[in-house]
């Protein structure tokens, strides 16, 4: 399961490509997956006490051995970054973890404040543009977002979204 590395990578590689809050709150703790839940309840925890732990009670495990190739970004900064950013700043990992749940609960709160606007402009499940077009771009932008997030479940690249407001909106 994902750990407190995987999350700091995860909001270092985001940070990286130009994510907003959405993207640096990272991995979640929890999310649908169909009419289930995935569940990351290590997302905390260092991998290093992982791993102790599975050595402690001898349980076998398998590793991909492209996890050390440096030419995967992600392994990049495992390798190479994130151990120059510790002798600086040892606790960086807890650091990044802390300001992608920041940025997570900064991402629910603005959701939650859109959803009385987003119902105003949803009719039957579809996006009607009439009402959308009574905002602002940016509030636009923001509904349009939160309703493909809705009915994909999954967060929209700011590239698509530019591209379905440009050719819709």
């Amino acid at each position: 399961g994902q750990h407190l590395q995987d999350q700091a990578e995860t909001v270092l590689l985001r940070l990286l490509r130009g994510a907003g809050p959405a993207g640096l709150s990272a991995i979640p703790e929890r999310r649908a997956l169909g009419d289930a839940q995935l569940l990351r309840p290590m997302l905390h925890v260092d991998s290093a006490q992982i791993h102790a732990y599975a050595l402690n009670q001898q349980l076998d495990w398998v590793e991909d051995p492209s996890n050390h190739s440096l030419d995967y970004d992600r392994n990049y900064l495992r390798h190479q970054v994130l151990p120059l950013l510790k002798q600086r700043w040892p606790q960086v990992e807890q650091y990044f973890s802390r300001s992608a749940a920041l940025c997570g609960e900064y991402e629910r709160r603005q959701h939650k404040g859109f959803q009385a606007d987003l119902q105003r402009c949803v009719e039957d499940g579809a996006l009607c543009l009439e009402p959308l077009i009574e905002y602002t771009q940016d509030i636009q932008v923001q509904l349009v977002r939160y309703w493909l997030q809705e009915h994909t479940g999954q967060p929209v690249q700011r590239v698509h979204l530019a591209h379905v407001m440009s050719d819709l909106v």
